[in-house]
């Protein structure tokens, strides 16, 4: 008997109304603009229920939604970045930029791995374990670049960065 594919519509509604917050947070963490966030959580659940039929089912729907929302940022920073000229990297924000800009900042020079392991683990509040799904990469893998850019964080900001 062959597998189930795809994903029901009831399952991503279910996602949408659960974890609306978290994707926006990460959106707006990415794209820096509440505007922007907004758009990019719509066209991740609009993308996955036109493509829901292509669900493999080879890892959690969740872990899918949020490599979708990663791709459609990472569109978005490429396409705000031809149109106002500035690298991708300086478009990540924390959120909250005219709070502490410094944090920005630093955020802005990790490499895209790091920057993408910080706004998942502390945005979008996944484990590693999810976190190395999204990414398709191992645990070890997110663990190594999460303490990596804690490390690179705590050394520009001069505090601890935990949690």
């Amino acid at each position: 008997m062959a597998a189930k594919r795809g994903a029901s519509e009831a399952e991503i509604a279910e996602i949408y109304r659960c974890r609306y917050t978290s994707f926006l947070r990460l959106g707006y963490a990415l794209l820096g603009g509440s505007d922007q966030a907004r758009d990019a959580v719509q066209e991740t659940f609009a993308t996955a229920l036109r493509a829901r039929a292509s669900f493999r089912r080879d890892g959690s729907l969740d872990g899918w939604l949020w490599q979708t929302m990663l791709n459609i940022c990472r569109l978005e920073q490429r396409r705000l970045a031809h149109y106002t000229d500035s690298e991708p990297a300086e478009m990540a924000s924390n959120g909250h930029a005219t709070e502490w800009p410094e944090l920005r900042a630093a955020i802005a020079t990790l490499p895209e791995q790091e920057r993408h392991v910080v706004f998942l683990h502390y945005y979008a509040a996944l484990t590693q374990d999810e976190a190395a799904e999204v990414l398709g990469v191992r645990p070890g893998t997110v663990a190594a670049a999460l303490n990596h850019a804690r490390a690179k964080l705590r050394s520009a900001l001069g505090t601890e960065v935990t949690r």
